[in-house]
């Protein structure tokens, strides 16, 4: 009994002990898969939050030194900056002082050459204006020269009154000394004072006095009404002052746009000039010597003109032309060098006269014999158009603009007028016209036929 049931007690015991063995191994194996699949999950999450987290510290650093490289960009353009304000600074400093030593060598330069006349070397400048009606000139002491010319019923293309012979100089050489010369625009003249003449004219006077009695006299004039600047160029002591009695002047003058096409107005550009009494021009980057005496130079521009007139006229010169290729408001510039023989005299006075003023041919027809060429009414090839436009077209143009007062009225009046006067030249022409106008329905009708 007792080994029976000590038996069965142990084979019962056997099989629950086994039974809960195999329960827990079943248990532990179903918690070891819900580990191991825990911790892949939490492995996958936590590899995408590294890469999240890399990406993330990537973009910082990036922008990071984004903003450093930026800072330190404007910290080096403000270096620079600095730099260059600083170079500018000692570059100012080095220009005044090289101008200001530049200026001292100038003047040193002009008294070494200025001989007789040192105490013109130096001076100061000063303007005088004189005016009419028309204009209002503008002289310099330095040189004893115009310095500008306003004309006060023209305006440019800014509404501001038209400024000639601003960008202009003349001068000539004086012998200051024995092996010594100087130009007279580099000497300070004494201007004199301006003197209202009773037929309403005025006059100007600057003069040049040196140590040993020699002088010279720049006496400027200008009549009521008037465009027309005289200028008589006076010397004592000319044999002395003037080499084999030759004057050489010097006359440069550069043209600035007026109106609001600069190329246009470059185009027409040209100087003007009269030649043993003929009128001639040149219009291209050229040059002309004077073979023959000359009259006058002008350098014209498109509604204007500033003109050297010579009353005894130039023996001998040259001239150049040289239009502006840029797309500033320079035209051109036109280098005049004339030559003139004096009479051999102590003392000698060279009448000149300058027109600055507009292109109307009434008006320079009055000025010096061939200016009223310098409008272009035909030239070249188109000459035979002159004798019809300077005695038909221009006469009806003026009797229309006697009692119309509005050119643009006057131009279509004119446009008629020629209409009307070639109307019989062209009739022909337009009754053939007519006909063939008329025949060419039955044309088309035949062309259909015999095609």
């Amino acid at each position: 009994m007792v080994k029976a049931g000590t038996g069965c007690f142990l084979v019962g015991w056997g099989w629950l002990v086994g039974k809960t063995k195999k329960r827990y191994f079943l248990l532990g194996k179903r918690y070891l898969c819900r580990s191991i699949k825990v911790c892949m999950k939490t492995d996958k999450n936590t590899v995408i939050g590294f890469v999240l987290l890399g990406i993330l510290m990537f973009l910082y650093f990036w922008y990071t030194s984004q903003q450093q490289n930026a800072i330190i960009e404007m910290k080096k353009r403000e270096e620079d900056s600095l730099s260059k304000v600083a170079a500018a600074r000692m570059k100012l400093v080095d220009t005044v002082a090289l101008k200001t030593d530049s200026l001292k060598r100038d003047s040193a330069v002009r008294v070494a050459v200025a001989g007789n006349f040192t105490d013109a070397a130096v001076g100061q400048e000063q303007e005088t204006a004189i005016e009419n009606e028309l204009v209002k000139v503008n002289f310099t002491n330095k040189g004893g020269q115009i310095k500008s010319v306003v004309l006060k019923n023209y305006k440019d293309a800014n509404n501001q009154l038209v400024v000639l012979s601003n960008n202009s100089s003349i001068s000539y050489a004086i012998n200051t000394a024995p092996a010594q010369s100087a130009t007279i625009d580099n000497l300070y003249f004494t201007p004199g004072a301006l003197t209202k003449n009773a037929d309403g004219s005025q006059t100007l006077r600057y003069t040049l006095s040196a140590a040993n009695g020699q002088s010279i006299t720049h006496e400027f004039s200008l009549q009521p009404n008037s465009y027309k600047i005289g200028w008589k160029l006076g010397m004592n002591g000319a044999a002395q002052l003037l080499t084999n009695n030759a004057l050489n002047l010097n006359w440069t003058v550069a043209t600035q746009q007026m109106e609001r096409t600069s190329q246009y107005e470059r185009q027409v550009s040209n100087i003007c000039f009269s030649e043993d009494n003929e009128f001639d021009y040149i219009s291209s980057n050229t040059d002309h010597t004077f073979e023959k005496p000359a009259q006058w130079v002008a350098v014209v521009q498109q509604f204007f003109n500033s003109t050297l007139i010579a009353d005894n006229s130039f023996n001998s010169g040259s001239i150049k032309w040289a239009r502006a290729t840029d797309s500033s408001r320079n035209l051109a510039t036109a280098t005049s060098t004339l030559q003139m023989k004096v009479p051999a005299a102590a003392s000698i006075s060279v009448p000149f006269h300058f027109y600055v003023g507009p292109n109307e041919y009434e008006i320079l027809a009055k000025q010096a014999p061939e200016m009223d060429k310098i409008v272009n009414l035909g030239r070249d090839m188109y000459s035979f158009v002159r004798p019809i436009n300077k005695y038909i077209i221009m006469n009806v143009f003026d009797f229309f603009a006697s009692f119309v007062k509005n050119y643009g009225w006057v131009i279509l009046l004119l446009t008629l007028f020629i209409r009307l006067v070639t109307a019989p030249l062209t009739y022909s022409s337009y009754l053939s016209g007519a006909k063939m106008k008329a025949l060419r329905p039955e044309l088309d009708i035949l062309k259909k036929k015999m095609g």
